[in-house]
């Protein structure tokens, strides 16, 4: 039997005689993503991870600390504006906090989370958080030291009184600051609204900004999913039975 390459491509399945459309098997595809690489992840740990990822860790840190000298420590953002309904900054940013050190919600809210794990000061208070995750098509090892909960001033500037804060800086493990994140939380009549702010080196390409946009669309959207199903399931222990 001959076949016709010329005609257009096409594919079509089915399942007991219905058929299933493309955008499901994507959604299926994108699942399936997400449950081999929540395996990984869980599985090696971060020790794990750093250890697979070493070589790239040293590259990644090296071309950090030239991108932070080329940029004379000069550092620039990349900002998400985000509006939530359903729940309030206290809401969402106690989860955030209380999960601090929780490997398996912090490594699911982005793929490419490969290390990530924090630290709380004797007051219960997170003071630190560490992220292996791609930035300019690298993976550098950054250390956050996070700005105390009853700061009131952030990078030298006087914060406002009705705003939630959380922000910190950025360095490799030699100590050069190569990072910064201010993100700020403030309420409104049903929710909140957000702006999330990461700075890197300004010497980095548009293209690095561009993508951290991309990045906290994912990232910040996965948590305060994740913070909304917690409050549901709070409510209704019954469910989780």
């Amino acid at each position: 039997m001959l076949t016709d390459t010329s005609s257009p491509f096409g594919f079509t399945a089915s399942h007991a005689g219905e058929p299933i459309d493309e955008q499901t098997i994507d959604v299926w595809e994108l699942t399936a993503a997400r449950r081999a690489l929540a395996l990984l992840k869980s599985e090696l740990g971060n020790d794990g991870m750093l250890e697979l990822l070493d070589a790239q860790r040293k590259r990644s840190d090296e071309y950090f600390a030239r991108m932070h000298k080329e940029s004379n420590g000069e550092l620039r953002g990349a900002v998400n504006d985000f509006r939530v309904t359903g729940l309030t900054r206290e809401e969402f940013v106690a989860w955030f906090r209380d999960h601090g050190t929780d490997h398996a919600s912090l490594v699911a809210q982005h793929p490419e989370h490969y290390v990530i794990g924090g630290s709380y000061d004797e007051q219960g208070n997170l003071a630190t958080m560490h992220v292996m995750e791609l930035i300019a098509g690298h993976t550098p090892h950054i250390f956050l030291d996070i700005v105390a909960p009853d700061a009131t001033e952030v990078f030298d500037q006087p914060l406002e009184s009705d705003v939630i804060v959380l922000a910190g800086r950025g360095r490799l493990a030699n100590g050069v600051e190569v990072a910064r994140a201010f993100h700020q939380f403030t309420a409104t009549a049903d929710g909140f609204t957000a702006r999330m702010c990461s700075m890197f080196p300004a010497a980095l390409p548009d293209s690095a900004f561009q993508a951290h946009v991309e990045h906290h669309a994912i990232e910040w959207r996965n948590a305060i999913r994740m913070a909304l199903a917690a409050k549901h399931a709070s409510a209704n222990p019954e469910h989780q039975r």
